[in-house]
């Protein structure tokens, strides 16, 4: 048996979700640990959630196994630096998604407009304590967005950083119900290091590989994490899914950015290409960036999903659902959970093509993180629909956001029948799930 430990910390806008799994021959045995997103729109109480939670670790492995992250928005990443520098908890590997120069180059902008009152926050609010420095020149958070694995390494120089890359336009781009083990990427691999101890190994038919001169490693999105015990061999599966980028608007991005830097598209992606030449045009330009991204009205770079949970072909599995009082919400005789970070679902391609790749595992899934905090622009209730065992949608969100879930996804929701539950930054909106497999 496994047992799967989630929580949800009530860290308002953003996501911090951390978990263990364990083994159910001897609970004392060191778990997998994994971590998905460390960030918020106004972060004091993330900074507040981080040193507890590395409190805990601390206390028993010292090690997090895998810190995955949806994209690099900085609500979604500005407690990583906290996170990894810890003295005394190792973080061995972080996943993200691969963006191109171009998608980077949004992102910083999305995030600029974002803290100087774009996305909802008020600057000159006191109670809007938002991070203004983190995308200030010698924040940890800009020089990961123009260079994600020198930023990481820069923090632990003995990091993995994994990149993925989208299936999309794949003739098969799904799992399949029992994905087999690729045992020569070895940077997801851990073996059992005794009896009933907990074993990691990259599954499916993907590619993935690893650059030594580099130090990266990359892989498709069609390769996933499964967690094993040595003993019985049940399994658990972390499953990552790229969303399908917006090329159209992305390369519509591209030209307006070029225009804007008085430069052709070649020049200025070989300049994003350079890391210190990108540093000093997005430094110099921070305020074209925040106008630019105004005109293109909310667009984001690729997101990356995750799948926790049992294996299409796992047997007996069962979930409880408690709030941050301890109060139990929900039960359920399946235990698969969908976070989907900024992922657009909103039209029906999108949400044919993410049931594509996790045919086998959409029955088990009753729990769905609700894309963007819950935000209209990024669901559909065709989306509930196509999850047919679902039981609960989670938002993400401030207490008083008007758009974080949005009114009409709230309705979606409650006329699928389905509960939903918003985590804020109030102690007893924090989510913790109980789940075991067998």
């Amino acid at each position: 048996m496994i047992s799967h430990t989630a929580r949800q910390w009530a860290v308002g806008h953003g996501g911090f979700c951390t978990a263990e799994i364990r083994s159910g021959y001897d609970a004392g045995l060191r778990p997998i640990r994994y971590v998905y997103d460390c960030g918020a729109m106004r972060p004091r109480h993330l900074y507040q959630a981080i040193p507890a939670y590395l409190a805990e670790v601390a206390a028993d492995s010292g090690a997090i196994d895998l810190v995955v992250l949806s994209h690099i928005d900085l609500d979604h990443v500005n407690g990583l630096k906290r996170l990894l520098t810890d003295s005394q908890v190792r973080v061995d590997r972080v996943m993200l998604p691969y963006l191109s120069p171009a998608e980077r180059l949004l992102a910083i902008a999305r995030s600029v407009a974002a803290i100087e009152g774009e996305d909802g926050m008020d600057p000159d609010d006191p109670d809007d304590d938002h991070d203004g420095g983190a995308l200030a020149p010698d924040g940890f958070e800009l020089h990961l967005m123009l260079d994600p694995t020198t930023a990481l390494r820069g923090l632990d120089p003995d990091v993995q950083v994994i990149f993925v890359h989208g299936s999309e336009g794949d003739d098969d781009a799904g799992l399949g119900p029992d994905p087999a083990p690729v045992e020569d990427f070895r940077v997801l691999l851990r073996p059992p290091e005794e009896p009933g101890d907990l074993g990691m190994i990259a599954v499916g038919p993907g590619w993935a590989k690893h650059d030594p001169e580099t130090g990266e490693s990359h892989m498709s999105d069609r390769i996933a994490v499964r967690v094993h015990e040595s003993t019985k061999f049940t399994m658990w599966l972390l499953a990552p899914y790229v969303s399908a980028r917006r090329r159209d608007r992305v390369a519509a991005f591209m030209a307006a950015a070029a225009a804007t830097f008085d430069l052709s598209e070649h020049e200025l992606r070989n300049q994003l290409s350079e890391p210190g030449t990108a540093y000093t045009l997005v430094v110099q330009h921070r305020g074209r960036l925040r106008d630019l991204y105004k005109q293109f009205g909310g667009t984001n770079a690729s997101s990356m999903c995750l799948y926790s949970g049992p294996l299409a072909s796992g047997g007996p599995a069962s979930s409880e659902i408690l709030d941050g009082d301890g109060i139990s919400l929900t039960h359920s005789d399946r235990a698969g959970t969908l976070l989907t970070g900024d992922a657009e679902l909103k039209r029906q391609d999108d949400v044919d093509a993410l049931v594509a790749h996790y045919a086998p595992l959409v029955p088990l899934m009753d729990v769905v993180h609700l894309p963007h905090h819950g935000s209209w622009h990024n669901i559909s209730a065709q989306l509930l629909e196509t999850l047919p065992n679902l039981r609960l949608a989670i938002g993400m969100t401030n207490p008083t956001s008007p758009h974080h879930p949005g009114p009409e996804t709230m309705h979606a929701v409650a006329a699928r029948g389905v509960k939903a539950h918003l985590v804020t930054n109030e102690p007893a909106s924090a989510l913790v799930t109980l789940a075991t497999a067998t």
